[in-house]
């Protein structure tokens, strides 16, 4: 696919989001930005699919937010607090874990949560077993961008409840512009990502390690990309904290930083001076870093998408 259709294709993955949010922006505003706190729990195959938006709460809202896996709900918090917050779920839609979903919104159901699933397309099934809240996204959406994308668009255009007034007006107006600024995005990132990509290409199916280091904003796309790339027979070697990578430094074949601004120094400690004679890609979104996982899972669309045609 070339540039033009790219700026075509995740125009319009912005723009159905885009338009997603905006219809639910102000019920999301009311269940998830004007309340005490709030859980955040992703039942996905990503561990950090919410991490974005449960840092947009910490830095934006006073709102008590915590981000648990859904285990950690249902066994250790949900029977053991006497006021439950609101509970939001995300599932992502996928059928081998729609037994794991169940569970979830039964215990849920039993502990008389008040609690909001957001979802692709499921079951009929399912549906009418939650108690709680269920909103679908549309078809055309990306579940994992739409989500991050309304949370941080009800944060930052919620009244009277936002820290930063003023970076929360940038953020929404950026939020806002995002799908006119994909054609100047991929300019910007056009010859890295074709490196990159050229890069990976040399390396499908040859059981090469490939070491992905991420900034906390940013380890959802890590995510993302180690997955994709685990399907193209690359072995994926997240490096999310400190470790010893001595044992396995002489098989690592490239190195790929995501990184912002704003965290520069978080991977900087994560990339040990033995590894400087590794080949390092480096993925810098120049953006706020609340915005700037949004942009990172767009980019992994071109990645991925190179990749497979």
């Amino acid at each position: 696919m070339g540039f033009s259709a790219w700026v075509g294709e995740l125009s319009k993955c912005l723009t159905n989001v885009k338009e997603w949010s905006k219809c639910l922006r102000d019920v999301a505003i009311e269940k998830f930005v004007r309340t005490d706190s709030i859980i955040l729990v992703s039942l996905s195959r990503y561990r950090s699919a919410l991490y974005p938006s449960y840092l947009a709460f910490k830095s934006l809202t006073k709102v008590r937010v915590e981000y648990v896996d859904p285990d950690t709900l249902i066994y250790f918090i949900g029977p053991y607090r006497e006021l439950m917050p609101k509970v939001l779920l995300y599932f992502d839609g996928e059928a081998r874990r729609l037994g794991r979903l169940l569970r979830v919104i039964d215990t849920l159901n039993m502990l008389r949560t008040n609690y909001t699933l957001i979802t692709p397309k499921i079951p009929e099934q399912f549906i009418k077993r939650a108690r709680g809240d269920v909103i679908q996204t549309s078809e055309g959406v990306d579940p994992l961008i739409a989500i991050n994308y309304l949370l941080l668009d009800s944060i930052t255009t919620s009244r009277n409840t936002c820290l930063a007034e003023k970076r929360c007006g940038r953020l929404s107006e950026e939020l806002k512009d995002m799908p006119s600024l994909i054609n100047d995005f991929l300019s910007y990132y056009g010859v890295r990502l074709s490196t990159l990509i050229n890069s990976l290409k040399e390396l499908v199916g040859t059981g090469s390690v490939v070491a992905l280091v991420s900034t906390p904003s940013l380890r959802i796309v890590s995510e993302v990309l180690s997955d994709y790339l685990s399907r193209c027979k690359i072995v994926p070697l997240s490096i999310n904290y400190s470790i010893n990578v001595m044992p396995i430094q002489g098989r690592i074949a490239k190195i790929i930083t995501l990184v912002t601004d704003v965290e520069d120094a978080y991977v900087k400690e994560l990339v040990p001076p033995i590894m400087v004679k590794v080949p390092i890609h480096e993925l810098r979104i120049r953006t706020d870093p609340l915005t700037a996982p949004i942009y990172g899972l767009l980019l992994t669309k071109v990645i991925t998408g190179s990749l497979s045609s």
